[in-house]
């Protein structure tokens, strides 16, 4: 009988050993969930910034396009007017 407990505490020992290492395992491998959860979490919030920073310097050049082309047709306009005024400046001379 007392072989048979001293057998029974041996087995009850390497039984809360094997439950300790399990348990740090299971501790270990909540921790690198937690911590990965944590960096997608943080992964995300960067998408989402770049996301936005993009979708915002996108609409800043359709506008920054739109008022080149603008500027651009005034030029011309400009431009056109320059050549009639000198024109017409070049043949009142020439009247004279």
């Amino acid at each position: 009988m007392g072989r048979e407990l001293e057998i029974k505490a041996t087995q009850l020992n390497d039984y809360e050993n094997r439950i300790g290492k399990i348990q740090d395992e299971l501790d270990l491998a909540t921790y690198k969930i937690q911590d990965q959860q944590k960096d997608l979490t943080e992964m995300k919030l960067k998408a989402d910034v770049l996301v936005s920073t993009n979708d915002g310097l996108s609409s800043e050049k359709k506008h920054l396009t739109i008022e080149l082309r603008e500027t651009r047709q005034l030029y011309k306009t400009y431009e056109q007017k320059c050549s009639d005024v000198l024109k017409e400046l070049h043949d009142t001379s020439n009247d004279f």
